[in-house]
């Protein structure tokens, strides 16, 4: 299984960085290869995204589910894509370091089952370690971002 963690420190309160990132629209289209999303329920969507997996670049739609939100602390979810025997789990936890600035901590974990299993862990061991920290600074740039401007 692929495993990366990242966090960043953002000039907004728990507050303000848990109004945005509580809501998945906001940050769902800043994944690496966004194509489109889609909301099903409050605790399920669709991503649609283009991984760029150096040898082949592929469209991969990923069911999102089990999103459970913890107010003013963790968001988390489950991923999955049978037609690429894909599955993973993600999550953003948010701890105040004092009154104006708050640490986002995002975690993605990934793995391959099936045929080419093997082959797609190997380039996770990569792509997964990329993309979180991407994601986690795109979030903290947008908060920021938002509280600034």
């Amino acid at each position: 299984m692929a495993t990366s963690t990242h966090s960043v420190e953002v000039n907004a309160s728990l507050q303000g960085t848990w109004e945005y990132i509580s809501n998945f629209e906001n940050w769902a289209p800043l994944i690496e290869g966004y194509v489109s999303h889609e909301v099903v329920s409050d605790s399920e969507a669709k991503w649609e995204i283009l991984g760029d997996f150096g040898f082949v670049k592929k469209q991969i739609v990923l069911a999102v589910d089990q999103i459970t939100r913890v107010d003013q602390e963790k968001i988390s979810f489950k991923l999955s894509s049978k037609a690429e025997s894909l599955d993973g789990s993600g999550s953003f936890i948010l701890e105040a370091v004092d009154a104006e600035k708050t640490k986002i901590t995002g975690t993605l974990d990934i793995s391959a089952g099936g045929f080419m299993g093997m082959m797609i862990n190997n380039v996770l061991q990569t792509f997964v370690p990329k993309v979180t920290p991407d994601l986690v600074g795109k979030i903290g740039d947008k908060v920021t971002e938002k509280v600034v401007g």
